[in-house]
């Protein structure tokens, strides 16, 4: 369990150092929370004396309130790694709890989800219906273009600009 808490606070001084992975600095400092509880928590269980530790540092006996601590670090060390991920994901709570329920979906039924229909707004264009004509494709690419058949024709007539025309030098105006 220490090297656990170990880990965390080697993330928990990344973060110092790189603080733009950061997002969510509450989340963050409630890691950092979870961390020091647990640091005063073993030294607390270390100064009542309710462990016995041979030479070799292994744990001989514990008392209930060693094991008490042993469990509550272990909690807060769940807490401190989900609030991590929280901060440096920019994640909330519930955004977690729902991207955690949609792989479990996933995971229980396979690749395929629950078709999700999404209403249009009123002020979205109306989908085409079958009755209207089909419509006519132009490529651009082609030097002409064909023309409809029944697209009447119209002749293409220039601006009109408020400049007079120029006047060729051997034709009269």
């Amino acid at each position: 369990m220490q090297g656990v808490t170990t880990g965390i606070v080697i993330f928990v001084l990344m973060c110092l150092i790189w603080p733009q992975i950061v997002k969510v600095r509450g989340q963050y400092y409630a890691a950092v929370g979870c961390v020091l509880v647990i640091i005063l928590l073993d030294a607390v269980a270390v100064m009542f004396g309710s462990r016995v530790v041979d030479a070799g540092g292994a744990v001989l006996s514990s008392g209930a309130f060693s094991r008490f601590v042993y469990v509550m670090s272990g909690l807060l060390q769940i807490v401190a790694i989900v609030m991590l991920v929280l901060a440096t994901g920019g994640l909330s709570v519930s955004e977690l709890v729902d991207d955690v329920k949609g792989s479990y979906e996933v995971t229980r039924r396979g690749d395929e989800g629950k078709e999700i229909i999404i209403p249009l707004p009123p002020d979205a264009p109306r989908p085409m219906r079958n009755d209207e004509p089909e419509r006519v494709v132009y490529k651009i690419d082609d030097p002409v273009a064909p023309i409809p058949p029944d697209a009447p024709a119209t002749p293409v007539v220039p601006p009109r600009s408020s400049e007079p025309l120029p006047v060729e030098p051997n034709k009269p105006a």
